[in-house]
């Protein structure tokens, strides 16, 4: 099996419908399987995608288990060479997936590596980073980032200085859509299941690089995201107050921070 597919999904089954007619498509020419990973199953909705795509494999889960769950449910059923996880709200156009491989087999120092994602309208979507900081998590949290201090810190992050035309090793990739190559995967494990939301992906790539293995953003491999930052409002302290998903993202932070508390980033 070249390419095992991890489709992690939540309550939105038309958004979830046009992700697997991409894939339909997109594995065509390639030895493949399909998982989709639902959290919080609602059976009726669900039904009809397992009807229609009755090739690929449904993993329903009564509870909302959290995003690494979903991921390590499949990660255990899963036999491809590679590994690609991608949310539900995302399409993956004709040749991009092959075009992905032969960038994997061509690259064997490179564990995992993500792709250049755009909004529909074609515009860029942010999914390569340098580490975070606690001074990140400030800046993106509260009004510091809109001081001049907060913002070259957000641009650091946001990797501003990166033109995103050629591949480019980076510190980390946003989980919405990476590709894992099986050696690497079975050096640094399935993701972290103390991060229920966020922070799985900044520590899988952060133990990748730990194992030997590079984390490389390629900008030309191209995904359609369908994106919205639930949890984006920048609103201040109180937000940890009055977003749920805010709060979230900081306690995932916090424990980031006192996984890695002491310890010396990666050497690239």
């Amino acid at each position: 099996m070249k390419v095992s597919v991890i489709v992690t999904h939540y309550k939105t089954p038309e958004v979830l419908d046009k992700c697997l007619m991409s894939l339909i498509v997109a594995t065509k020419s390639t030895s493949s399987e399909v998982f989709v990973s639902d959290s919080e199953t609602d059976q009726a909705l669900l039904e009809p995608l397992i009807k229609k795509y009755a090739a690929f494999k449904f993993l329903a889960h009564r509870r909302n288990v959290g995003y690494g769950r979903l991921v390590n449910d499949c990660l255990k059923r899963a036999t491809g060479e590679y590994i690609l996880i991608i949310n539900a709200d995302m399409t993956v156009p004709e040749l991009a997936l092959q075009e992905w491989l032969a960038y994997m087999d061509n690259n064997p120092a490179v564990g995992v590596s993500g792709p250049k994602l755009v909004n529909l309208d074609g515009t860029l979507q942010y999914s390569c980073f340098r580490f975070y900081t606690l001074l990140t998590i400030l800046a993106r949290r509260t009004r510091f980032g809109r001081t001049a201090y907060g913002r070259r810190l957000l641009a650091r992050f946001l990797m501003f200085d990166y033109e995103r035309r050629v591949a480019k090793e980076v510190d980390w990739l946003m989980g919405s859509a990476i590709l894992i190559r099986r050696a690497a995967l079975k050096k640094v494990g399935g993701m972290d299941p103390r991060f229920f939301m966020y922070f799985e992906d900044v520590d899988w790539c952060r133990r990748c690089w730990l194992a030997g293995y590079k984390v490389v953003f390629n900008p030309k491999i191209e995904l359609t995201h369908h994106h919205m930052k639930a949890s984006d409002t920048r609103g201040g302290v109180k937000d940890i107050f009055t977003n749920r998903l805010t709060r979230v993202h900081v306690a995932s932070a916090l424990k980031y921070f006192l996984k890695y508390l002491g310890q010396a980033m990666p050497v690239r």
